[in-house]
């Protein structure tokens, strides 16, 4: 078996970690050989990708699988960590759509959110009361960003994440629905009433899938999406 196969779901957790919990780095040095952290590497829609995010993340999730994993992570002859440079310009592109929509439809991220986020964060406390002085240090030096970029970021996030909730909720499952799935999959609706519980996630992320590419093709009927790394 594989390094990729056999940590594909430590990846996909350091992924979810990256870009839907917060991107919380400890240091930051330019992966992609060629990449300026200027260069845009990918278009969508009127927005730019630059090298800078990118680089970022792919260092943070192979240091964080190095960390996790049990075995050498370059055994694996550097398709884990294209794997991972796939994955990264992918999830870029994609908040980049749902940021551009959520505007579109006015879903914005206030100040006084990002604001509750900073002096909630138990990384920007000390004795665990907020501390500016700790919040600018913490950024500055683990993070390796400005604090208004920080501020930036995490509002993209907080709109990705609104506007994936509106999409989202859309594709609830009536429990019709969730009936006819489980008949489809086991033949029968023996048992149905004990086993629901454990059955709606597994309806809940089918759904969720095709929600994400319901919208993203959408998005792409629109809007050029482009990537401009040359493999």
């Amino acid at each position: 078996m594989s390094f990729l196969q056999k940590y594909k779901n430590i990846i996909i957790i350091v992924i979810v970690i990256s870009f839907i919990g917060g991107l919380f780095y400890a240091g930051y040095n330019s992966f992609s050989v060629g990449l300026s952290n200027h260069e845009t590497i990918a278009k969508v829609g009127n927005e730019k990708i630059k090298a800078r995010q990118y680089n970022r993340i792919v260092e943070q999730q192979e240091r964080e699988l190095r960390r996790l994993a049990t075995e050498d992570f370059d055994d694996d002859g550097g398709s884990l960590l294209n794997y991972l440079k796939q994955r990264a310009l992918q999830t870029l592109m994609f908040q980049s759509a749902m940021v551009q929509s959520a505007e579109k439809y006015g879903i914005h991220t206030p100040d006084f959110e990002i604001a509750y986020m900073i002096q909630t964060a138990p990384a920007f406390t000390n004795n665990g009361l907020f501390s500016k002085q700790a919040y600018v240090w913490t950024v500055r030096n683990q993070l390796m960003m400005t604090p208004a970029e920080f501020e930036n970021q995490e509002r993209r996030n907080m709109q990705m994440n609104k506007m994936a909730n509106i999409i989202m909720s859309s594709y609830k499952s009536t429990p019709e629905e969730l009936l006819f799935n489980y008949k489809t999959q086991y033949g029968t609706i023996k048992d149905y009433a004990k086993k629901k519980e454990d059955f709606i996630p597994t309806v809940a992320e089918t759904k969720s899938l095709a929600a994400q590419d319901a919208f993203l093709i959408d998005f792409n009927s629109k809007n050029e999406i482009k990537s401009l790394i040359q493999e």
